[in-house]
C-alpha cells in the first residue's frame, strides 16, 4: 500500500474538513512526532508503555493495538475534548503521532503547539525514565522513520 495519498483522495479529505464531517485523525499531520524502536517489547508492552506515560495527562485507550500478520499494530489514546496520541508501526520502529488541533473550535496556532510540546516531552521523559535502552528517532511529515536519532 503507497503512503502517499493521490489528488482525489487528497481533494476528498480536504473536502470532509471543510464541510465539517467526521475526519480521521490520519488525515490530519500530527501537531507533534516522533518514532521509538524497542525490540525488546511486543505491541502490547509497547501500547502499555505509552498508556502508562499519558495516562497522568488524562488519556485513556480508545483502540487497543491489533497486531496484523506482518507484524504492523496500531493503538490510540485520546482525552477530552479532542487531543489524541496514535501508535503506529512495528516495535522496531513505533511512529507516534500527537494531535491537539481536533477540536471543531479551532485552537490558535500557540495553543496547539504549547499543548503538543507538553504531550511530547512528557512522553519523552515518561518512556526514558520507564526503559532507558528504548531508542528514540526524529519523525516529520508521517515518514515515521527510525534512521535520524533524536
Amino acid at each position: 500500500m503507497s503512503r502517499t495519498l493521490s489528488l482525489p483522495m487528497m481533494v476528498l479529505a480536504a473536502l470532509t474538513l471543510l464541510i465539517g464531517g467526521n475526519s480521521s485523525a490520519s488525515l490530519i499531520s500530527p501537531d507533534a512526532e516522533f518514532s521509538f524502536a524497542a525490540p525488546v517489547v511486543d505491541a502490547k508492552e509497547a501500547t502499555d508503555a505509552i498508556r502508562a506515560a499519558v495516562a497522568p495527562l488524562g488519556f485513556k485507550v480508545t483502540r487497543q493495538p491489533r497486531v496484523r500478520a506482518d507484524g504492523f499494530f496500531r493503538a490510540e489514546f485520546k482525552r477530552p475534548p479532542n487531543t489524541g496520541v496514535s501508535l503506529s508501526g512495528r516495535v522496531s520502529c513505533i511512529h507516534v503521532g500527537i494531535y491537539t488541533s481536533l477540536s471543531p473550535e479551532p485552537k490558535t496556532t500557540e495553543a496547539t503547539r504549547l499543548e503538543a510540546t507538553q504531550i511530547y516531552n512528557h512522553l519523552l521523559a515518561s518512556l526514558k525514565a520507564a526503559n532507558p535502552t528504548v531508542l528514540f528517532f526524529k519523525s516529520s511529515g508521517g515518514s515515521g522513520g527510525c534512521e535520524e536519532a533524536l
